[in-house]
């Protein structure tokens, strides 16, 4: 089992849990807000997790691949400014995420790869 990174939503910096080591770290550094992202999806396409946006406005894009270094990066801006967007996702047959909505009437595509988009369907 590899490790893995429960998704963040009131804590600052990202947990690593590493089964086989027996071990937990942590590392990157996120903003103070509450309830900021709810539900990852780890993308087979490109070994990243991502974290579906509740209260913040972008998405939290993870770097678990083994083959680099831990990082974390945010994508995507501008969302509609409503708490609890969307709650989780689902990586589809298609290798896009879809975000489930929360309190927003769409649903959030995001398409990963070397150059990530993301498409709000109403």
């Amino acid at each position: 089992m590899p490790p893995f990174m429960p998704v963040v939503s009131d804590a600052t910096s990202v947990l690593r849990i590493n089964p086989l080591k027996n071990e937990a770290t942590t590392f990157g550094k996120v903003s103070d807000v509450k309830n900021k992202w709810q539900g990852g999806v780890l993308s087979t396409v490109d070994k990243c997790v991502y974290a579906v946006p509740a209260d913040m406005n972008n998405i939290l894009k993870i770097d678990t691949h083994p083959d680099t270094p831990l990082s974390i990066e945010v994508i995507g801006s501008g969302f509609q400014d409503v708490e609890d967007k969307w709650q989780g996702g689902f990586m589809a047959k298609d290798d896009k995420i879809y975000a489930i909505p929360e309190n927003i009437d769409n649903v959030m595509v995001i398409t990963p790869g070397d150059s990530v988009s993301v498409e709000i369907i109403v």
